[in-house]
């Protein structure tokens, strides 16, 4: 194999190969060294067929030298979250988010509420304290439905867990596409609750007056 930067580390600092040049060559023996390191650093034996490392950044942490081992995304369960309010309130409990804020946290949190606001606009997200929502929906939290910096993933599974989910869209042609329930463009949101445009937060908000144009 080429004998790049991280394998030259190992073949001096382990006696690891025999090197030729920009190449290294493993023996039976080199193999057997390598395993060991593995199982003795990572607690991960490449040999045993379907094994693989499992868990956490912070539960590998607990074991092994090196945590970026986890194939497991930081924030595979986490959405973004802002209060229109200032106040997110969560069963008995209540969090402040100031303006211009908002807040990641685990979407299982979020799971016993009776309903939410899926959000398609992060500029929205952070303007959420300017908008004036509808009085029914004064203390129902706006939820980031995902970027590539934020997965969708776990909106989207949690979307089908909350009884009504309200869609706040963009009013640019796609955005309004999917607020209409179009299924090749909201494939990722399809589920019974997300409501078509006449049913969505737009016309509440366009019918309002805000600080904010409507063009967010």
């Amino acid at each position: 194999m080429v004998l790049g930067d991280a394998w030259s580390k190992i073949h001096h600092a382990h006696g690891v190969g025999r090197a030729f040049g920009r190449i290294l060559l493993l023996d039976a023996d080199d193999r057997k060294a390598l395993r060991g390191l593995l199982k003795k650093h990572s607690g991960w034996d490449p040999f045993i067929e379907g094994a693989k490392v499992v868990g956490s950044r912070s539960e590998l942490a607990s074991k092994t030298r090196n945590e970026k081992l986890s194939g497991e995304a930081v924030a595979k369960s986490m959405v973004l979250v802002a209060a229109p309010s200032g106040v997110l309130t969560i069963g008995d409990r209540q969090q402040q988010i100031m303006p211009g804020c908002a807040m990641a946290m685990p979407a299982s949190l979020l799971e016993g509420l009776a309903c939410i606001i899926a959000v398609e606009n992060l500029e929205v997200m952070l303007q959420a304290h300017n908008y004036c929502v509808p009085v029914e929906l004064v203390g129902v939290p706006f939820v980031f439905r995902g970027s590539p910096q934020f997965s969708p993933a776990p909106v989207t599974a949690l979307a089908k867990l909350i009884p009504k989910v309200i869609y706040f869209p963009d009013t640019d042609p796609q955005g309004l596409a999917n607020s209409l329930g179009a299924p090749t463009i909201a494939a990722g949101y399809c589920h019974a609750s997300w409501r078509p445009f006449r049913r969505s937060l737009m016309p509440a908000l366009i019918s309002r007056r805000t600080t904010l144009s409507n063009s967010t």
